[in-house]
């Protein structure tokens, strides 16, 4: 229970101040409220328009209201008017509040960057959202809206309500409306109901808001058919709900609805379920088989195209404690503890859980040639190395692995051929070369030997000329007189 006080001065020293953190401001008001006390409620008002300082939240608390306490909380308002102050959340909570106390703060709600606004066990009905609507309509920082607890929250003001936030200029990511007395308790003549057409508009609003994130809803109304029709929204794959909470009139009928559109679904984290209809454990199995491909003996190809259709993003699913569930609690215990991985890695682990049992044949599988390489990878990186020859040598998964062409080898036969043609010419081409150069050796080595005997042709002839030559020598030499027997004449 958060902190309020009566006194509105216990908070002027913290917003006279230079504070870095943000402050919570909760007051308790009730009837009765003399002049000091009213001024106090306008003196907190213009700190709080002054102070530099942020308020995380503004909770107002209101208690026996009479004409005093309302002229108190309209001077409060009045100075509030056109505070510059981040005021990040406002909360009003009480059963005597109604149209008259709500407008009291109009004017800081259009000027003002709310971030967050909630009405809790009030008596606000259509008037007061009729009076708001321009305000819903506005709102551009608007993220956050719960109405839990009211008495008289009622299609009107659904109507109202989602219409504002449907055409404004707000993008919501978290919407509660919880009814009061859900559980038809005492007092429940009292409390005002969601019809069935309005979950249908409340389903039609969530369709439109993309940027919802956390959605909680505690209908009475709510039967198979309302749920029916969230399941329709919330089976889109480009939802972006993380959050969700249903309580209301619906069954086991109900959950398998649900349990078929979350196949589809990408974005759910948590779900919480409150059944006021027998939910029992052929609800929670329906549930547990869309996380748990793996919780029935199927045939292969079964179960392959159930871990397929399977979700990965979910982590947990709660069962609120009603007289009407009935559930195991190894079941309930599953559903809270479904998995603490990222989807990517969820579905990896349900991938080799079938793969392990069935790697002697994959032809059920339907793997294209061009994820056959990211198989056999996937094996690798995840099983042993048996795990890895068991697939290589299964009979009918050798022709899927290796007898087909991958993707990129059909890409580049085209291109392979036509290397082959331009390859196959240049051989050609190389082997008529080769052919010219022996021919060309054999010329030059037939002319060099033709050389050389010309050489030595030439080499004989010149000895023999020299003989010849010595020889002529000689006999002119024999036939030379000797100057020693020559008679010299007188």
């Amino acid at each position: 229970m958060p902190f309020t006080t009566k006194n509105p001065t216990h908070y002027l020293k913290s917003l006279t101040g230079t504070f870095a953190s943000s402050l919570h401001i909760g007051l308790y008001l009730s009837g009765d409220v003399d002049d000091a006390r009213a001024s106090d409620y306008a003196a907190l008002g213009k700190a709080i328009r002054k102070t530099k300082r942020p308020i995380r939240c503004l909770w107002l608390r209101f208690k026996h209201v009479d004409e005093s306490l309302v002229e108190a909380f309209r001077a409060f308002g009045d100075e509030l008017s056109g505070a510059t102050t981040a005021i990040q959340s406002l909360v009003i909570e009480g059963e005597e509040v109604r149209t008259d106390e709500v407008m009291c703060l109009l004017g800081m709600l259009e000027q003002n960057i709310l971030c967050g606004i909630q009405f809790r066990r009030t008596s606000v009905d259509r008037s007061t959202f009729n009076e708001l609507n321009p305000y819903f309509l506005a709102a551009s920082h608007l993220k956050v809206v719960d109405l839990s607890c009211n008495n008289n929250i009622d299609d009107d003001c659904i109507t109202n309500v989602l219409g504002a936030l449907t055409s404004g200029r707000a993008r919501i990511e978290s919407f509660s409306i919880c009814e009061r007395n859900i559980e038809g308790g005492q007092s429940q003549e009292n409390s005002a109901r969601i019809s069935g057409e309005g979950v249908a508009k409340i389903a039609s609003f969530v369709y439109k808001t993309t940027s919802l994130k956390s959605l909680t809803l505690r209908l009475r109304n709510m039967d198979d058919v309302g749920i029916g029709e969230l399941a329709n929204v919330l089976k889109r794959s480009d939802g972006k709900v993380r959050r969700l909470e249903l309580s209301g009139n619906y069954g086991n009928g109900g959950i398998k609805i649900f349990a078929e559109a979350l196949k589809t679904n990408i974005s759910l984290r948590t779900i919480t379920f409150g059944s006021f209809k027998s939910l029992t454990n052929a609800g929670a199995m329906e549930l547990l088989d869309v996380v748990d491909p793996f919780t029935k003996t199927k045939s292969r190809i079964t179960e392959w195209r159930d871990v397929n259709s399977s979700n990965n993003t979910l982590q947990s699913i709660f069962f609120l404690d009603r007289h009407s569930v009935s559930v195991d609690q190894d079941l309930i215990t599953r559903l809270q503890s479904i998995t603490s991985e990222d989807p990517r890695l969820t579905f990896e682990t349900k991938v080799w859980k079938h793969l392990q049992k069935n790697l002697d044949d994959i032809s059920h599988m339907n793997v294209s040639p061009k994820c056959l390489p990211g198989v056999l990878r996937f094996v690798g990186q995840r099983g042993t190395k048996s795990d890895f020859f068991r697939l290589i040598k299964g009979q009918k998964a050798l022709a899927v692995l290796f007898s087909n062409p991958s993707q990129e080898r059909q890409r580049l036969v085209e291109q392979m051929r036509v290397l082959w043609e331009e390859n196959k010419k240049l051989r050609e081409l190389l082997m008529m070369e080769r052919s010219t150069n022996a021919s060309l050796q054999q010329e030059n080595l037939r002319l060099r030997d033709a050389k050389e005997n010309n050489a030595e042709n030439v080499k004989q002839g010149s000895k023999f000329i020299s003989l010849l030559h010595a020889w002529k020598m000689f006999l002119s030499i024999l036939t030379e007189p000797n100057p020693a027997t020559q008679v010299v004449s007188l």
